[in-house]
């Protein structure tokens, strides 16, 4: 067997051993699973909560999203990136006719605009949970919300 070191401008790539044999596995990962961080927000009645603001001057990058509500009259859940003076909705749901159930990692770029919080708001008697799992970004890496409109 060859002894191999892979290496990236001269620092070594990382492995681990492996848990049936003892041979070493390259290690891989992502920017989200070393970095992200999560929150979880619940509301019981009407309202909005913020579920993560960015740092000033920077964006928030969404990896994960969960959710989960009872089924309510004339109840909604949605979460959204705003600025206060622009917004898109992430996820809508009407909990009328059925509970407010979603789980999903995103693989793509679900990155918001240079200071886009993410809020949850509940309309009705409904209620519901919120986990977010989220990078923020510095300026260097965020983009304006002409940029976002633009799919930039």
């Amino acid at each position: 067997m060859a002894k191999v070191t892979l290496t990236d401008n001269g620092r070594n790539l990382e492995t681990g051993s492996g848990l049936l044999t003892k041979r070493p596995i390259l290690l891989t990962s992502t920017e989200a699973k070393q970095h992200g961080t999560f929150n979880s927000v619940t509301r019981t009645t009407a309202g909005t909560t913020t579920a993560t603001t960015p740092i000033s001057g920077g964006s928030i990058w969404v990896t994960d999203l969960l959710i989960s509500g009872d089924k309510q009259n004339g109840s909604s859940v949605e979460v959204r990136f705003t600025d206060g003076s622009n917004t898109q909705t992430i996820f809508l749901a009407s909990q009328n006719d059925a509970p407010a159930n979603f789980a999903i990692s995103f693989a793509g770029g679900w990155h918001g605009w240079v200071d886009a919080r993410v809020d949850v708001i509940t309309v009705g008697t409904g209620d519901a949970t919120v986990a977010i799992g989220y990078m923020k970004l510095d300026g260097n890496h965020s983009i304006s919300y002409e940029e976002f409109e633009a799919g930039q």
